[in-house]
């Protein structure tokens, strides 16, 4: 096995590894303890880094703060993958669904109460990255297993 074969199955294998990861925190999510939260930040921002175009990147800046067993949280966690497709919505959308002052279900981990997250749907986006980069593993390692594609 060569070494780009061994770089090239990393390349896939570890983003692999982190993908299913935001995807099952997603789905456990929807069973985890739910308490009352508030908005205390939310607005447009720009990023001061440019993106692949060039251009300045914009991103939603929305933090919320709840209370888990008398004790206070704060969070700008959204969705579990979110950041990944920053294209998978409109800034604008995500700032007016949750506006300053606005009081929202917060789900945290059960034993890890600053892990919290507004909402739990996995994104397509998500799924599509984590069937493309098995799929590259996959081929890799096969390529290295047998010597052919």
């Amino acid at each position: 096995m060569t070494i780009g074969v061994m770089f090239g199955f990393a390349f896939f294998a570890l983003p692999s590894l982190y993908l299913l990861r935001e995807i099952l925190r997603a789905m456990q999510s929807r069973s985890w303890p739910v308490t009352i939260g508030e908005i205390i930040k939310s607005s447009v921002e720009r990023d001061l880094k440019p993106g692949l175009s060039g251009e300045p990147q914009h991103y939603a800046a929305v933090e919320y703060a709840y209370e888990v067993d008398g004790q206070r949280f704060t969070s700008n966690h959204i969705r579990f993958g979110a950041w990944l497709n920053p294209l998978d919505t409109d800034m604008r959308l995500v700032v007016a669904t949750y506006p300053v002052g606005k009081r929202v279900v917060v789900r945290h981990h059960p034993a890890q109460p600053q892990i919290a997250t507004l909402e739990t749907r996995v994104s397509a986006f998500l799924w599509g990255m984590l069937v493309i980069c098995v799929g590259m593993a996959g081929l890799i390692a096969h390529r290295a297993l047998t010597g052919s594609w």
